[in-house]
């Protein structure tokens, strides 16, 4: 009897050809299906999708009296974010200083730029010193700082400037640098929370921060 031996890498190779020969059968009858088929349904699709109308709120004209006499204006305002990453945070005394430095430096700018910085310390802004507020905001500080009740304003004052090191400032410095400094800490500055210096900061100086940056 005669007997063949059939070769296993042809019938490999046949099987492989025949594989690949489905595959490509199948992705043509899919691609004409998707183009002739349903080409119309998936262009109006896409069509819906490149489309896409966004309504932009124009911003409010000026607002004047009847002698054309300007009552309420538009114009660009900055704020001012102290970000963790990039403001020194040590507990040094050097860092302290640095801390305090950059701070006045900054309120300095901003008095001379007529902008101003958050400060809801309640304690007044010049000595003799005195509560703002007889409310909450007080008690708020006394705590904070760990004051007893019947603490002046003067008192509240003096242990704001040895925590945070204002010795040889001047009096209006330390009233400034305090008022920052608590604000910071109430509103817990840390690498996670930026802290807003200020929220309303023109363009003009603005320009300058980044100059000096």
């Amino acid at each position: 009897m005669r007997q063949y031996n059939s070769n296993p890498v042809k019938r490999r190779a046949f099987a492989l050809v025949f594989i690949l020969m489905l595959v490509f059968v199948g992705y043509s009858i899919r691609l004409f299906q998707i183009q002739i088929v349903d080409g119309e349904e998936y262009a109006r699709a896409a069509s819906k999708e490149e489309n896409i109308t966004v309504p932009i709120q124009a911003s409010r004209g000026e607002i004047v009296d009847r002698y054309l006499t300007p009552m309420a204006v538009n114009r660009t305002s900055f704020s001012i974010v102290f970000d963790s990453a990039f403001f020194p945070t040590s507990k040094s005394k050097e860092g302290q200083k640095l801390q305090n430095d950059i701070i006045l430096s900054l309120t300095w700018l901003l008095t001379s730029e007529k902008c101003e910085w958050i400060d809801t310390l309640p304690i007044s802004k010049a000595k003799p010193y005195e509560f703002s507020d007889d409310g909450k905001s007080v008690s708020t500080l006394k705590d904070n700082i760990g004051m007893a009740d019947y603490s002046t304003a003067e008192q509240c004052m003096k242990e704001m400037v040895k925590r945070y090191l204002l010795d040889g400032y001047t009096d209006e410095e330390q009233r400034i640098a305090a008022g920052v400094r608590y604000e910071m800490e109430t509103r817990q500055f840390s690498i996670t929370n930026p802290y807003t210096f200020s929220n309303d900061v023109t363009e003009d100086t603005y320009n300058i921060i980044l100059e000096n940056s």
